[in-house]
């Protein structure tokens, strides 16, 4: 800096001693000149320092003023924490979170303002901190004005002290009560809701099973053959919504189910109360993906349809046989593929037969998945049913 100053005075001094030393020269030696030249250089290079000078102290007072407002007037505390955990230094901000003056908190221990209980996340915080150098944070609860506890969070990051020797915690210290008072009530809320939601699952299971109970009850009550087929139907529908509100309560969402773990349950279970009259193989192939309850419950009882046709008609005079069912999904699109190697379908029994219930119930739920049906009547009955999700 001084050299520079120097050469820059040199120029200035040339410039302004052309005429003085004119006259120096009529008059005075050759080392008065040299002399006068110093001098002038030198007076030069005193008004440049001067000036030099003023523009540091006006830039000093400048970053002071932009310091004054970053750490004194901050909305968060600012601590500077030596390694053996006492306070240093603390911003205007830090002192009124902990509700005592800034001069009586320097070499105060940093832990007498944090909760006995969560003393060790502090200390563990810190601990990495010194290890690795890299910034840390937490949130634990400190102790404030009248001694009031609230939650804060800290965000620390290593440097060393103004003589670049001794190691020291920055820490920013925010208050998030209001954040975490607004977390516990969502959390509240979220549980409540899910004990709500449990209930509903739960009542509903039990009042579809006393439904089933009561239509198997009536069925076995009536005289009339036809009757009771059609009441053991209808329990076999109300089944198959049972079992899947059963899984749903079981499982985490409530809201969907993964397909590999509701159907082919549902399929064991429905050919079960037929096998003591039939002994029917099952080939059962479900790629394991989620669907809605809103989804699987059509589905439900489509297969309780197809598989309850199949189980009184498709084996007449057989006691053996083979269902298969494969579900599979490709992007958007599921296809169900259900198949017996029974007798076959009769070319007179369409989807538009209102004789056959079952099968107008079918492709009414097929619609309402804004899906397609497709019947194959060669070597037993093949459904394809597809539809986009």
């Amino acid at each position: 800096m001084n050299a520079e100053i120097r050469k820059r005075a040199e120029e200035k001094a040339h410039i302004t001693e052309a005429d003085t030393s004119k006259e120096l020269l009529i008059s005075s030696p050759a080392e008065v000149d040299r002399l006068v030249h110093e001098l002038h250089v030198h007076q030069i290079q005193l008004e440049m320092q001067n000036e030099e000078l003023i523009r540091t102290q006006e830039e000093l007072a400048s970053a002071y003023a932009r310091y004054f407002e970053l750490y004194e007037l901050a909305p968060v505390g600012y601590f500077s924490i030596s390694k053996a955990g006492l306070i240093v230094e603390a911003n205007l901000a830090g002192a009124k979170l902990l509700g005592i003056d800034r001069g009586a908190l320097v070499k105060q221990p940093f832990t007498r303002f944090i909760q006995k209980e969560d003393q060790d996340i502090n200390y563990r915080q810190q601990k990495r901190l010194y290890e690795t150098g890299e910034p840390q944070a937490c949130e634990l609860r400190m102790i404030g004005p009248n001694q009031i506890p609230f939650w804060a969070q800290i965000q620390s990051s290593f440097t060393r002290d103004s003589s670049g020797g001794t190691p020291v915690s920055r820490c920013v210290v925010s208050d998030i009560s209001i954040r975490k008072a607004a977390e516990e009530e969502r959390a509240s809320l979220a549980l409540e809701k899910e004990m709500l939601l449990k209930e509903t699952h739960h009542r509903i299971k039990n009042n579809m099973n006393v439904i089933n109970s009561l239509l198997i009850l009536q069925a076995n009550q009536q005289d009339i053959p036809e009757s009771t087929e059609i009441l053991c139907d209808a329990a076999g529908r109300v089944q198959s919504m049972m079992m899947l509100y059963d899984k749903l309560y079981r499982s985490e969402t409530h809201h969907e189910l993964s397909v590999k773990a509701y159907l082919p349950p549902l399929v064991a279970d429905i050919i079960k109360v037929f096998l003591l009259t039939k002994h029917i193989k099952t080939v059962v192939e479900v790629d394991d993906f989620v669907l809605s309850a809103k989804i699987l419950s059509p589905l439900g009882i489509i297969l309780n349809e197809l598989i309850t046709n199949s189980m009184k008609y498709a084996f007449i005079d057989r006691e053996s046989g083979t269902i298969t069912l494969t579900v599979s999904k490709s992007g958007y699109a599921v296809t169900l593929t259900y198949s017996d190697d029974g007798v076959g379908l009769p070319e007179a029994v369409t989807f538009d037969d209102s004789a056959t219930f079952g099968l107008l119930l079918v492709k009414s739920l097929t619609q309402q998945l804004q899906g397609t049906i497709a019947i194959d009547r060669e070597k037993g009955t093949k459904y394809t049913i597809r539809f986009s999700i």
